[in-house]
Parts: C-alpha cells; sequence; structure tokens
C-alpha cells in the first residue's frame, strides 16, 4: 500500500524537510527555554508549529489533535511523581505546554519519515499497548524498577513491529527525547527524582525514558494514522 506522503503539505515536502524539520526542532527548544510560563509556552508553540507545519492537512490536524489527547489524558491519570513529575502544574499534574507536545512530536516524525494506512493483527496492538501501561501501572514506584519494566515492553514492542519504518520512528523519536529532555531538565521544567540511583546519563536524564519516547511514539504512528485515515 502506498505511503500516505501526499497527504503531506507538498510544499514541505519539496522543499528540504531535515532543514524545515530542524527549523522547528530548535525553534521549540527555545521556546521552552524562553518563555516565562506555561500559557505563554503554549501560546507562542502554537503560533510557531502553525507557521512552520503550513499548510496542514485535515489529516495532520486530526494526527496532531488525537496524539495530544491521548498523550496528555495518559499523564494526568496516570501520574508517576516518583520517578518524574513537571516543576508548573497548571492542568492536573502537568504544564498547558504540554497538552500539545506529543502532537508536534508525532507530527514532526510523520512529516519526517510518514506512515502507512494498514493495520496489524489486533493482538498485537493488545500486547503492546498492555506492556507499556503495565510497565508504569506496575512498576513505576522507583527509578530502579521502571528500567527492566520498559526494557521487557519495548522488547515486546520491537517484536511485534519492526518493519523499516518502525525502526525510522523510534530512531527520530529517541533524537527528539535527547533535545526535549535534555532542555527541560536543563532549564528545570521537569525533574526526575532520584535518577542518581538508576542508570543515568550525565546525573540528568534516566535510561528508561529513551525506552519510554521510542514504545509510545512507535505505538502512537502504528495506531493512530489507520485510525485517521478517511480525514481528508
Amino acid at each position: 500500500m502506498p505511503r500516505c506522503n501526499n497527504l503531506m503539505s507538498k510544499s514541505f515536502s519539496k522543499k528540504n524537510p531535515y532543514v524545515a524539520a530542524l527549523i522547528q526542532l530548535l525553534g521549540t527548544l527555545l521556546i521552552l527555554w524562553f518563555a516565562p510560563n506555561d500559557a505563554v509556552a503554549l501560546g507562542v508553540l502554537l503560533v510557531f508549529w502553525f507557521v512552520t507545519f503550513r499548510p496542514i492537512t485535515r489529516f495532520e490536524g486530526a494526527l496532531f489533535a488525537a496524539a495530544s489527547v491521548v498523550m496528555a489524558g495518559a499523564q494526568i491519570l496516570t501520574p508517576v511523581p516518583t520517578i518524574f513529575y513537571f516543576t508548573q502544574e497548571t492542568l492536573g499534574n502537568i504544564p498547558l505546554y504540554e497538552t500539545v507536545m506529543w502532537g508536534f512530536y508525532v507530527l514532526f516524525v510523520f512529516r519526517l519519515v510518514g506512515t502507512r494506512f494498514t493495520w496489524a493483527a489486533w493482538w498485537k496492538y493488545v500486547l503492546a499497548v498492555g506492556s507499556l501501561l503495565g510497565a508504569f501501572v506496575l512498576c513505576a514506584g522507583s527509578q530502579q524498577s521502571i528500567l527492566p519494566a520498559l526494557l521487557v515492553a519495548v522488547a515486546l514492542i520491537v517484536a511485534l513491529f519492526h518493519t523499516k519504518s518502525d525502526w525510522q520512528y523510534i530512531t527520530v523519536f529517541v533524537v527528539l527525547c535527547v533535545a526535549i529532555e535534555v532542555v527541560g531538565t536543563a532549564r528545570g521544567l521537569w525533574v526526575y527524582p532520584g535518577v542518581a540511583t538508576s542508570v543515568h546519563v550525565g546525573g540528568l536524564l534516566p535510561v528508561w525514558m529513551f525506552l519510554y519516547w521510542a514504545g509510545a511514539g512507535l505505538l502512537l504512528l502504528r495506531i493512530l494514522p489507520p485510525l485517521l485515515h478517511r480525514v481528508r
């Protein structure tokens, strides 16, 4: 089945998409760093993304909205303050800008990699989503327990989904993870309590966070596009 790149902005794809992606990422990092509060960050980010992503198709808008709702809802409903928390909690346990961050991540990766509107066997999704949720519900009590749980969960997810596109999704999400997490933790936007007691990078980032981004990002781009592909 052909890729859905034809649904992307032609003006974006005909120019250098990597330069555009670099501008979007650097701009996002600068806004997160310099915004005086989460409300300002939300407003400026939305305007910046609208300008740099446009024209945005209905499908892309739906993808952005769906990813934002799913991940913001997941973070609000399943807080894990023993291993991670935001320093500014305006909406439940998250800042206002976090309500749209995963929409940006998913649309960013979609524009770079593309996706396919195909379903795998239903049981694969049940196992994959269940393993990721189970890792947080059952093992998020400490930095030490979440790492092996996510190792198992992401290993299972990769065993189920491992096409060339899947590996591209994982690669770009991990790159995003490094950039966003370094800026967010250095700026003090969020904290990983007890990170020094776990396997970490530079004393700031726990290794399990890279696994979380890879697993969650892959599943979002495996599940949402087929559900939304009729939106034009």
